[in-house]
């Protein structure tokens, strides 16, 4: 299976979005199956961006998830559908990009526009 940006970014939406995760329940992200979506909960995991809580020792439906602070730190980065879809279509020209390369520039386009704001 590949791996989608698109979904991860989704994922962490819908994470930030529940605001509580002591019940946590399904994830259903329309156009994704229930793989698809696990498959890339698994990829979050162990990238260190989310994390399976204290009553669950492996990922499985059900059991409450929280961002990490990682977590936390890249969704800041993709929240921004300006970003997201500039550093998508740069990633599209160029055949795809190592995810470490797109959250790179996400955080670089962010400094850049926080940048604008300061004094």
């Amino acid at each position: 299976m590949q791996r989608d940006t698109d979904l991860v970014r989704q994922i962490l939406l819908d994470l930030e979005a529940r605001g509580s995760y002591a019940d946590w329940l399904d994830i259903d992200i329309e156009a994704y199956s229930p793989e698809q979506v696990d498959y890339h909960l698994e990829l979050l995991v162990e990238a260190g961006f989310i994390r399976v809580s204290a009553t669950g020792r492996e990922l499985a439906r059900g059991h409450p998830l929280r961002l990490t602070w990682e977590g936390h730190e890249l969704l800041d980065a993709v929240r921004s559908e300006d970003r997201w879809g500039a550093v998508r279509a740069l990633s599209d020209r160029a055949g795809g990009l190592p995810f470490a390369t797109i959250r790179a520039a996400l955080v670089e386009m962010a400094q850049r526009e926080a940048g604008k704001d300061l004094p």
